[in-house]
């Protein structure tokens, strides 16, 4: 029998036993079945101690400085490569040693779908695995497998956004190779209807090529969305949902603008036991 323990540590363990008969009268588990002790911690907790950086509090009150939050976007923000072209990714979510991570499906177009490779914070590369791309959205998840511990979304925003809202944007940028972080603000909002492919939310963040993909947070650290469509585009993309096209004049406004699809977006389309394995964290509904 062949048990997957970084998957499932010791509880998988001990459940197939019981399942395969081997625990029988007169024999015990964990510490009484002889166990070493550091073998039973390690599978406890190896791949479940989050690193302190996670839990990082902002020093005034509720909301984060820009440097605070550039240290939390550091950490869910990752590389997504392959051989012709880059993006960026966030990671939302974690079940024990897989990680689910939320990017633009554009950059798979350019990576090659099925051998796309990300790259986390520290530099390590790790392939991807478990695509899924969303219907009439520019939204995708992927998973990666790593025993090394990494943070993922403070919180999951579920409300609405509100113009002015003040926003960091993070991603890796293709001229650079390195992260790049973009202040900046809320400033359209389209809905009823909104753009094909989810865009809703317009922000003056000067995004840079290769940065698609990544977090975009609020001031309180949550994850309101990621990075979409840049300003000025060589192609105007602006088309509604229902195939009606904007006036001329406000092609011109909307073209100053970077866009992203908003989170709220992403969690009603995804399942509820999504939600449940990956241990998303959602903010409140009110806060």
């Amino acid at each position: 029998m062949t048990t997957k323990i970084y998957r499932f540590p010791f509880k998988k363990w001990i459940t197939e036993q019981n399942e395969t008969g081997i625990t029988r009268k007169g024999q015990k588990t964990g510490f009484n079945a002889g166990i070493p002790i550091n073998t039973f911690l390690s599978l406890k907790t190896k791949i479940n101690i989050e690193p302190e950086i996670c839990n990082l509090k902002p020093v005034n009150g509720q909301v984060y400085e820009d440097i605070e939050l550039q240290t939390l976007a550091n950490q869910i923000t990752v590389k997504i490569f392959g051989q012709q072209d880059s993006g960026s990714g966030t990671i939302i979510g974690k079940d024990y040693d897989s990680y689910l991570v939320l990017i633009n499906p554009r950059i798979l177009s350019k990576v090659n779908i099925y051998t796309p490779q990300v790259q986390t914070h520290d530099g390590k590369i790790y392939h991807a695995k478990s695509v899924k791309i969303f219907d009439n959205l520019d939204l995708a998840t992927l998973e990666f497998a790593s025993n090394q511990s990494y943070c993922v979304a403070k919180k999951i925003n579920t409300a609405n956004i509100n113009k002015n809202t003040t926003i960091l944007a993070a991603g890796y940028s293709n001229s650079t190779n390195r992260i790049a972080f973009k202040t900046g603000k809320v400033e359209q909002i389209i809905s009823q209807p909104v753009f094909k492919y989810g865009y809703e939310i317009g922000y003056s963040s000067d995004i840079e090529q290769g940065m698609s993909g990544g977090a975009i947070l609020n001031h309180n650290g949550y994850l309101i969305g990621i990075n979409g469509r840049s300003s000025y585009p060589i192609r105007n993309w602006y088309v509604y949902a229902d195939g009606k096209k904007p006036t001329n004049e406000e092609i011109l406004e909307f073209r100053k603008l970077s866009w992203f699809v908003p989170t709220t977006t992403f969690l009603n389309q995804i399942k509820p036991e999504v939600i449940r394995d990956y241990n998303l964290s959602l903010m409140p509904k009110k806060f």
